[in-house]
C-alpha cells in the first residue's frame, strides 16, 4: 500500500471515530434505540454489507432532525452517493 494512501486511510479512520462520538454523545442518552441504530448502518457500511444508497436512506432516517451531524455524515460517503445525499439535506434543511 502507497504511504500516502495509508495515511489517507488512517485519517478517515480517526475522523470516522470522532464522528461516531459526537453521535454518540447526542443520542446515546436521548434515544439509546436509534443510538444502537446507527451503530448497526455504520458497522455494516464499514464491511461493505450496504452499498452506499442504503446507508444513505438509512442514515437520513436514523439521523432526521440532526442535520450537522448528517452534514458531516455524507463526507464518509464515495463521491458519486455524496451529490444525491447533498441534495437530500438540502431539502429537509428548507422543509424545517
Amino acid at each position: 500500500m502507497d504511504h500516502g494512501v495509508h495515511i489517507q486511510a488512517m485519517i478517515l479512520h480517526f475522523e470516522a471515530m470522532i464522528f461516531v462520538g459526537r453521535v454518540r454523545r447526542r443520542l446515546s442518552v436521548k434515544d439509546p434505540k436509534r443510538y444502537r441504530h446507527f451503530l448497526q448502518i455504520f458497522q455494516l457500511f464499514q464491511h461493505d454489507q450496504l452499498v452506499a444508497n442504503e446507508v444513505r436512506e438509512q442514515m437520513f432516517q436514523v439521523l432526521a432532525g440532526e442535520l450537522d451531524l448528517l452534514q458531516e455524515f455524507i463526507h464518509f460517503l464515495p463521491p458519486h452517493a455524496q451529490v444525491d445525499a447533498q441534495v437530500q439535506l438540502d431539502a429537509m434543511a428548507r422543509d424545517q
